[in-house]
């Protein structure tokens, strides 16, 4: 390559002499430094010795690279890296946006279906039967009526239980027998009809999944067209009848609990079709998610005729040692009663003056519990409560044979 030891037109005297001096400098002039001051002399009309020139420009460079350099190399070096974290900040954001906006439209889809074909499903009716009975009674004296962890759409078969549809449809019928017996001896104004969560079986585990006879969708159709028919019983039973409903574990639409949008529950379908089935009733009302006064996620806070302060939890969320504390911190009142389900086994505890009380299930031992010698009864639970005693009587309620074990306070 042909080296260019004339200066450029664009050049000044300095810029000339640094370029050459780099230049032998970096090894592409192969001269001594004076054989370099001859050719910059005779270029620029000078007279100087090399040191002249080797003296300013080592100067120069030896300021150059300690002082300007490495701050230059460093300032570019952190321009890009910061511009490279930029471009990699905004193609996340964008990859995320995307990401959400693809997921809520999957998850509208896949809503939308779901309502449309539950609309289609729900024309059906189950009957039960009921003899029709009503009694004005008591003002003073309410009946809470728990209805918790149906499970439906569960099959079991073993040594400690038989469950299917028909099976369920025969209990609920066992069991309005049973709360007319109880009103005959209560005549209580009111029944406080509580609907603990898991009132289907659900899809959120490939075990459970396996045990079920039908779909989540036909299983929310049964829950529905049954408790609906268990309420007109009640309805001719009771003069009046208020209804309240928490969800469960189980009927959450995401089988993971982490991923679950609060409120993404089927149990409150059940809630919804009751008020559109019933709502001409007129001893009939649904207290629905809309009243959110009164109403949290996963509880419920409701008054007796007398006063008495009733929460319902479903119990997965919560323990009997710690849920009066949680409730009275959400609500900012204590209880009175505290109703539990989730547990698949009748209890009461008391915490101050809180009745903890612990409803059992209608499915009773299903095939997971079974394997897991976890042997439930099946059961279901009314208290009797007035102005005069917070709890005058619980009643659990086999649903196994004819027999009801009441507990007199």
């Amino acid at each position: 390559m042909e080296v260019e030891l004339k200066k450029r037109d664009d050049e000044s005297r300095t810029q000339y002499i640094f370029r050459l001096a780099t230049m032998k400098d970096r090894g592409e002039l192969d001269m001594t430094w004076d054989e370099l001051a001859k050719v910059l002399n005779e270029e620029l009309g000078l007279s100087y010795g090399s040191s002249a020139y080797r003296k300013p420009y080592t100067q120069a460079m030896t300021f150059y690279n300690e002082v300007f350099a490495n701050q230059n190399e460093s300032e570019a070096a952190k321009e890009l890296r910061e511009a490279r974290q930029e471009l990699y900040k905004e193609r996340t954001r964008l990859r995320d946006e995307r990401n959400q906006l693809n997921r809520q439209l999957r998850e509208e889809a896949r809503k939308e279906a779901f309502l449309e074909e539950v609309k289609n499903t729900l024309a059906e009716q189950i009957p039960i039967k009921v003899e029709k009975k009503q009694d004005t009674g008591n003002q003073d004296v309410d009946a809470i009526v728990c209805l918790s962890d149906m499970h439906v759409g569960v099959t079991a078969n073993n040594a400690q239980n038989e469950y299917n549809t028909d099976v369920m449809l025969e209990r609920l019928s066992d069991y309005l027998d049973e709360i007319g017996i109880i009103q005959n001896r209560h005549h209580a104004h009111t029944c406080h009809l509580c609907l603990l969560g898991d009132q289907i079986s659900g899809s959120i585990h490939a075990s459970i999944t396996a045990t079920n006879s039908v779909n989540t969708v036909q299983q929310i159709k049964l829950a529905c067209t049954a408790i609906s028919q268990f309420v007109e019983g009640l309805a001719e039973i009771f003069y009046r009848v208020n209804i309240y409903s928490v969800s469960g574990n189980h009927s959450r639409v995401n089988s993971n609990k982490d991923d679950n949008i609060p409120g993404d529950n089927l149990d409150s379908l059940i809630a919804f079709y009751l008020e559109a089935a019933l709502g001409s009733n007129p001893r009939v009302k649904i207290f629905n998610t809309s009243d959110v006064a009164n109403f949290y996620d996963y509880s419920r806070l409701f008054y007796t005729d007398a006063g008495r302060i009733v929460v319902a939890v479903h119990g997965d969320l919560d323990s009997p040692n710690n849920v009066v504390s949680n409730m009275t911190q959400l609500y900012g009142e204590t209880p009175d009663i505290v109703l539990m389900g989730h547990m698949h086994h009748s209890a009461m505890n008391t915490v101050g003056k809180t009745r903890v009380i612990q409803c059992g299930c209608l499915c009773g031992t299903d095939g997971y519990a079974f394997n897991k010698r976890l042997f439930a009864p099946v059961e279901q639970t009314v208290i009797i409560t007035s102005g005069r005693k917070t709890v005058e009587c619980i009643y659990n309620v086999s649903l196994e044979d004819e027999n009801v074990y009441p507990f007199e306070e």
